[in-house]
């Protein structure tokens, strides 16, 4: 397979500075299917893409960027794409505690948070399979607020902020947390930490929209995201590259846990044999994989999408490593769209399924095709 090759640049000194819009990502914007093709001049739907292309040489692979529209100060709601790092970080952790009876797969308990029998192993999957709130929760507790921060910095992900968990009001206090042996015996456990209140994106405020709704009620007024999760797409796909081509400087995973990510991330529903939660295996090969939405299904073992996507408020966000086996292609694709005609956020009333992921697959589509005509 297609994949890592060791890095002699470090992580930490990589970095992207806003550009002119690539000639080449406006023609494939501008020649995708109407009406798809003038989404990403409406600014209301706040497009932003960055394509990366590969080139192998004998010094090793060389990145070759194509950006629309990328400003890391232009916001957007990352939604559920903050699961990637903390899943790394949770792995990472769990490494340095780890002995013989203790590892990935070992059952973790954390109340009122539990759910299902779970596992890091296991909510790292249920992460990159069907996204699960909980299971983020879970290992954002584990990781713990700072600790996440910490590790975002080390990596050069400076303007990354994961301050609050997803689909609860409030998770304030990180309840104590387990490790327990196939007969209950416990092997590690944690005591109750402080999760700190968000501080804010570097101070500033941050209203968008007309309205939003606070407990069914709607406020006719913009919607403060000063407090919400930051994580902008250029550091998005940094991450992401940094699992397949690891630099020297970079995520402190063990092989094992990097082979188990790899694997993780690009498997389809059908083949997660390991979870517990079966409804995952009924989901379809292009569940959470908008990229590969063009391909008939099944899709060939042989064509691959490792990547971690979201969407809430309105927000659809996908940074994805595309690997085509069978015609030695591989390339790297972000983008982040925002579907909220009426501006009100909260609602439920957003273009996911009519403008959001018919443009995501049309655009990986796009790409791909172009990726087949370089060969």
């Amino acid at each position: 397979m297609w994949l890592s090759k060791t890095l002699s640049v470090l992580f930490l000194c990589m970095s992207f500075t806003e550009a002119h819009d690539s000639p080449l990502l406006s023609r494939l914007l501008s020649e995708l299917p109407a009406p798809l093709n003038s989404i990403a001049n409406k600014p209301e739907n706040e497009v932003q893409v960055l394509y990366v292309q590969i080139e192998k040489t004998e010094e090793g692979p060389k990145f070759i960027e194509h950006g629309w529209h990328l400003n890391k100060e232009t916001y957007f709601y990352p939604a559920s794409t903050v699961k990637f790092p903390v899943a790394l970080f949770a792995l990472e952790k769990l490494a340095n505690l780890a002995g013989p009876r203790l590892n990935r797969e070992t059952t973790m308990s954390m109340p009122p948070y539990d759910g299902e029998p779970s596992s890091v192993a296991e909510d790292v999957r249920r992460i990159f399979i069907v996204s699960d709130n909980a299971a983020f929760n879970r290992l954002f507790a584990f990781v713990g607020e700072e600790k996440c921060q910490q590790r975002l910095r080390a990596l050069g992900l400076t303007d990354t902020q994961i301050v609050h968990a997803l689909g609860l009001n409030h998770m304030t206090f990180a309840n104590p947390i387990r490790f327990l042996d196939s007969k209950g015996e416990l092997l590690h456990s944690e005591s109750l930490s402080l999760m700190s209140s968000p501080a804010g994106r570097s101070g500033k405020t941050l209203r968008k929209g007309v309205g939003y709704l606070d407990s069914g009620v709607l406020v006719n007024e913009p919607m403060d995201f000063s407090h919400k999760n930051v994580f902008p797409l250029h550091e998005q796909h940094l991450l992401v590259r940094e699992v397949y081509f690891p630099s020297e400087e970079g995520l402190r995973l063990t092989p094992a846990d990097r082979e188990f990510v790899k694997t993780t991330m690009g498997q389809f529903p059908r083949e997660c044999a390991a979870t517990t939660d079966a409804a995952i295996r009924e989901e379809p090969d292009t569940y959470v994989k908008n990229f590969l939405g063009w391909v008939k299904q099944p899709i060939r073992d042989t064509l691959r999408c490792y990547n971690k996507s979201g969407q809430a408020y309105g927000y659809m966000i996908d940074n994805a490593y595309i690997v085509d086996e069978d015609h030695d292609i591989a390339f790297f694709l972000s983008t982040a769209i925002h579907v909220n005609a009426n501006q009100i956020y909260n609602d439920n009333v957003y273009e996911y399924d009519t403008i959001g992921e018919p443009f995501m697959i049309a655009l990986g589509k796009a790409v791909y095709d172009y990726e087949r005509s370089r060969k």
